[in-house]
């Protein structure tokens, strides 16, 4: 038995303001995007596989996992229509797809420029924490020397 008594949250049977807008979130990525097909997907993708990578990489990744959706679904209906017209199950060969290879085409530019995208972002961090290690190490400095602090206080 649980003591839902115990939480304010469970109680009123709202969640905490962080979840409300995680939900939020992910009911408006859903929400924004309606059903394309196969074919808009892929046309979709080229207008945006040039963009900035920080902007466009969740939208391409939703995309993709769209495309391949989209196309089980149609191989699956393909196959239920093969079966339901008396055809033998053996006999079924999912038609070639045109769009998959374009589609792969960009994905993999758009993978190549990620991860330049990630390569110089994590070289960014690397320096940044260079930088902060050899403040910390000069403001040790100072510290460890506590009759010039007045002077040090001036330089810094």
């Amino acid at each position: 038995m649980e003591n839902t008594h115990l939480d304010p949250a469970a109680q009123s049977g709202t969640a905490c303001p962080q979840e409300q807008e995680q939900t939020i979130v992910v009911e408006t990525t859903v929400t924004e995007t309606p059903q394309l097909s196969r074919a808009e997907i892929v046309e979709r993708v080229r207008q945006i596989v040039e963009a900035p990578i920080n902007e466009v990489k969740d939208e391409v990744e939703y995309l993709k996992q769209n495309y391949y959706k989209v196309k089980r679904a149609e191989v699956e209906a393909a196959y239920k229509e093969h079966i339901e017209s008396g055809k033998p199950e053996a006999e079924f060969v999912p038609q070639h797809d045109d769009l998959e290879e374009p589609l792969k085409e960009l994905l993999a530019s758009f993978k190549e420029r990620k991860a330049q995208y990630l390569q110089a972002l994590e070289k960014e961090r690397e320096e940044n924490l260079a930088r902060k290690n050899a403040l910390l190490d000069e403001l040790k400095a100072i510290i460890d020397t506590p009759d010039e602090v007045g002077k040090q206080y001036q330089r810094v």
